[in-house]
């Protein structure tokens, strides 16, 4: 094979990338969502509990809706996912601390809302679909959870 100018091998590099077809919206969408939660500064809340896995396949269970538990380093957020999907979401920060507490999607929209005095907030409604909720304290500290279905 006879060697290549270096104009040609860029001239036939570029054909090369236009015939390529382009990446699926939902790749494209998942590859940004793997850096949001990217943050030396933010805890990851670990699930402890999960009313959807305990008793999962048991008639009547989740009948009125989801109960998550996350903790980390000292903070515990309870969170209720209402029915159906797509309904309010309610929550606790404990110990009780104001704080915004966002539900970010995989493609980085993120709904933003403040939690009271008492840790107390409620999400009045969120599409149905993967979430990870990150919470900023008023008083320091910031963490981020696993993705969680509503």
């Amino acid at each position: 094979m006879a060697e290549l100018d270096d104009d040609r091998l860029i001239q036939l590099l570029g054909e090369a990338l236009q015939e390529s077809e382009p990446v699926p919206e939902k790749v494209v969408a998942g590859a940004k969502a793997a850096f949001t939660w990217i943050s030396i500064d933010r805890e990851l809340l670990e699930i402890m509990s999960d009313s959807a896995l305990v008793g999962a396949g048991m008639r009547g269970v989740g009948d009125e809706g989801r109960f998550v538990v996350m903790e980390a380093d000292g903070l515990t957020i309870e969170i209720e996912i209402g029915l159906p999907p797509g309904a309010k979401v309610v929550g606790q920060l404990l110990p009780p601390e104001p704080a915004t507490i966002s539900a970010v999607r995989a493609s980085g929209d993120a709904i933003e809302i403040e939690a009271d005095d008492l840790g107390r907030f409620v999400f009045p409604a969120i599409d149905a679909g993967s979430v990870r909720f990150r919470v900023d304290l008023s008083g320091g500290g910031s963490f981020e959870s696993d993705w969680v279905t509503v």
